[in-house]
This record gives structure tokens, C-alpha cells and sequence, in this order.
């Protein structure tokens, strides 16, 4: 921020210099390197900026904001000729740090990609930074878990309901191997109940979180996937200066972080 300020002042530099009778000044080129910099850093900066801020604390913003950055940094390169070398290090940094997650085939890869499909500020979006090739697996991933989650609920009310009222069943049934027709049946209808609730929930363009209501299943999946933090920055800052809540290093909280570390710290103190 601060050399992007910098730049800003280039057209007034001269007038600037004459005021302070500054002997080394910054020339043209030395503005267009800082303006280049800043250009080539500033994605980076951004990001690290809503990962840590508290705005945006979902998980499912973790794997859409990197994807983004990747490419950013990706179009930067064929721009900023004189910054190819960095940016290259940027990317190539970027790619091994997060290599794990950018694969799709671990657990914690696919809980984020769960996480960012089930956030309605999201949803199919960030697919565009991904190869297309890839885009049916994801939906997949996401696929499976509206499924697992209605089975989930679904047997879950079938067992409260034959507790509620238990049948006994003639002993031919079970030889007649109708259950397994039932199984099947039970199957399918669990799967239309899933691309059902996904169609709607994709072609709803609402983005706030109150939509979810209307999609019980994916809003199940928000919650549980959605509760990790995308970084430890808020929760560093909330213990690491419990003492200090009313010094200048807690100026940028908003009202309600500010009363809730607030009763935090009575608490602590008691």
C-alpha cells in the first residue's frame, strides 16, 4: 500500500523535491519500477489481506482465492517483462506450497472443494480458473456428498420412525428378496433427491447464506465443511493480545469482534 502511494505522487515529484530541498530524487524509471512491483505483488498482498481479515473467514474461500491468485500471477508474466523472473518464483511457490490441494484426490482437498461448491457466494464459479477437464469430477465430489448427506438423514428419520412404531415382518419377505428391490429404489430416489436440490441450488443466484434454508442437505454441508478457518490470523490476534483490547493495535475490529473479546477476556480474568 505504501509504495502504491508512492506512485500516485509521480506527476507532483518535482513540486514535491523543491519543497523538501531533497538531493536524491526518483526518477521516471524509478516510479516505473515501484508502479511494476507493486503491480506484481499485489495479488499476493490481496489475498493474504482476506485470508486474515474477518470478513471472509469461510473455508470454502480458501480454494476460489488461491485458484484466482494462480492465475493472476499466471497473466502477469506475459505483462511485466521486467518482473518475469519473480513472478515466475511466485508461481512456482504458489504450485508447491499448495500442490496438495490443487490435485482434487486428498481428503482435505475435496473437503475444500465440498466447502466452496456448498458456499452460495461461490458455488460453480471459481470452476472457471480450474482445467475443464476437471470440472465433472469436482461436481461429483460435491455430487457424493449431497448424497451421503440425504442417506444420512434419511436413515436416520427411517430408524426414529421404527423405533416410534416397530413392524415384524412374515419371515417369507426376506426369502421373496424384495428388500433388495426396495434398496435399489430407495438408491435412485436418494440420487433424483440430490441433483434435484443441487439443479435448484445452482441456479438460484441469491448469494446470501440464508439461501441454504431452502437446500437442507447442502446447507448441512456448508456447516460441517465451513467451520475450519482459511487462516489463524483472527484467533492469533484474539490470544495473542487478549490484555491489550483497548490499545491501538485493535483499531480495525469490527463492533461485534470487539464485544466478543471483550466478554472474552472478562472471562479470562475471572
Amino acid at each position: 500500500m505504501t509504495m502504491k502511494q508512492i506512485c500516485t505522487i509521480a506527476n507532483k515529484s518535482s513540486q514535491l523535491y523543491r519543497q523538501l530541498t531533497a538531493k536524491q530524487k526518483l526518477q521516471d524509471h524509478d516510479f516505473k519500477y515501484l508502479s511494476e512491483y507493486t503491480e506484481c505483488s499485489e495479488p499476493i498482498a490481496y489475498v493474504l489481506d482476506v485470508l486474515q481479515g474477518e470478513e471472509l473467514v469461510f473455508y470454502g474461500a480458501l480454494l476460489p482465492l488461491l485458484l484466482a491468485l494462480r492465475r493472476k500471477i499466471f497473466k502477469l508474466q506475459r505483462n511485466l517483462g521486467s518482473f518475469v523472473y519473480q513472478l515466475e518464483i511466485y508461481y512456482a511457490s504458489i504450485e508447491k506450497r499448495f500442490s496438495g490441494l490443487f490435485d482434487f484426490s486428498s481428503e482435505f482437498s475435496q473437503l475444500a472443494v465440498i466447502a466452496s461448491i456448498a458456499n452460495p457466494l461461490f458455488k460453480k464459479k471459481w470452476l472457471s480458473s480450474v482445467n475443464s477437464i476437471e470440472h465433472d469430477k469436482l461436481i461429483g465430489i460435491f455430487r457424493r456428498a449431497v448424497i451421503a448427506e440425504i442417506t444420512l438423514t434419511r436413515t436416520a428419520s427411517t430408524t426414529s420412525a421404527e423405533q416410534a412404531k416397530p413392524q415384524k415382518n412374515p419371515h417369507y419377505l426376506k426369502f421373496l428378496e424384495f428388500e433388495d428391490d426396495d434398496v435399489c429404489k430407495a438408491r435412485n430416489e436418494i440420487e433424483a433427491m440430490a441433483d434435484m436440490q443441487m439443479c435448484n441450488y445452482f441456479a438460484d443466484s441469491s448469494r446470501d447464506l440464508k439461501s441454504l434454508d431452502q437446500y437442507p442437505a447442502i446447507k448441512n454441508i456448508f456447516l460441517r465443511s465451513n467451520t475450519p478457518l482459511p487462516s489463524s490470523a483472527p484467533v492469533e490476534r484474539l490470544f495473542s493480545f487478549a490484555s491489550l483490547t483497548n490499545t491501538a493495535k485493535s483499531n480495525r475490529l469490527t463492533d461485534r469482534n470487539f464485544e466478543i473479546r471483550v466478554v472474552l477476556k472478562a472471562n479470562v480474568s475471572k
